[in-house]
């Protein structure tokens, strides 16, 4: 059975929460799917509240209305690397990069946000990603990062142009290379796999791993039973409260999904 849980805090900053989050699932007639967006309005962009919660109200509506008509047709089970679920996803994140780009024009305004998604169907997933926000898998005794941050300083870290952050400049691991909706163009990067029934998906934003990294966020969501919902939804909040004792001064949004969906479809991912 599906079990998913979610929480977002403002922090103890200045402001609004610019961070949007959305987790739903669903029954089908190839089993249960599952799906968990994050998005972080760009840090130092007006209305970054505004572009983050656009972006995840797309998503949402999908969910609900688009996708039911696929499972039905597009039949996902015959679609192993679930390719129908990435070219909505490339189509949608093109034209809200477009419209936001476009309503920040005609109103003088500088908006953005980054997003971090995962799709979960017949033990695969697929995950989109832009921006900061990190998509985790959480395993009984490990914790794998599927998304790359696209930093400043993760990219000169992969190119070799620093060996450690501490040798990177000030202000490169804040710095985004990629928003929706604050460039001319935004090139997802898009990650596949399969997800066992004892794994946890996460999404979480940069407020919750800065503090405390992808181990630290892994030991307190371990401590939930994954198939009880206010467990999940506690250990969500015990990430944000641990993020904001060691000093986290940045909203923060945790999002689950237990990989553990009834139904299974053939095909290899």
């Amino acid at each position: 059975m599906a079990h998913v849980a979610a929480c977002s805090e403002r922090g103890v900053g200045d402001g609004v929460n610019q961070d949007a989050t959305c987790v739903m699932a669903a029954k089908t007639r190839i089993g249960e799917v599952a799906m968990a967006v994050v998005c972080d309005g760009v840090g130092g962009l007006e209305a970054g509240e505004l572009a983050s919660a656009t972006v995840v109200k797309r998503f949402e509506s999908w969910f609900a209305q688009e996708l039911p008509a696929k499972v039905s047709y597009a039949a996902l089970d015959a679609d192993p690397r679930l390719n129908t679920i990435e070219n909505d996803w490339r189509a949608m994140l093109a034209r809200l990069n477009a419209d936001i780009r476009a309503y920040g024009k005609s109103t003088g305004c500088l908006l953005g946000t980054t997003f971090s998604g995962i799709f979960v169907a017949c033990g695969r997933y697929v995950a989109g990603h832009v921006g900061d926000c990190r998509i985790l898998r959480v395993g009984s005794e490990d914790v794998e990062q599927i998304s790359e941050d696209q930093t400043l300083l993760a990219l000169k870290l992969r190119t070799g142009e620093i060996t450690s952050a501490r040798d990177a400049c000030p202000g490169d691991a804040s710095t985004i290379l990629q928003a929706v909706g604050s460039q001319k163009t935004v090139r997802p990067r898009y990650y596949r796999g399969t997800v066992t029934p004892d794994d946890l998906l996460a999404v979480v934003c940069d407020g919750a791993w800065r503090k405390l990294e992808n181990d630290g966020i892994a030991r307190i969501l371990r401590k939930a039973d994954p198939c009880n919902e206010e467990q999940l939804a506690n250990a969500c909040r015990a990430v944000a409260k641990r993020a904001i004792e060691r000093g986290e001064t940045d909203n923060i949004t945790v999002s689950c999904i237990r990989g553990d969906l009834e139904g299974t479809c053939g095909g290899d991912a």
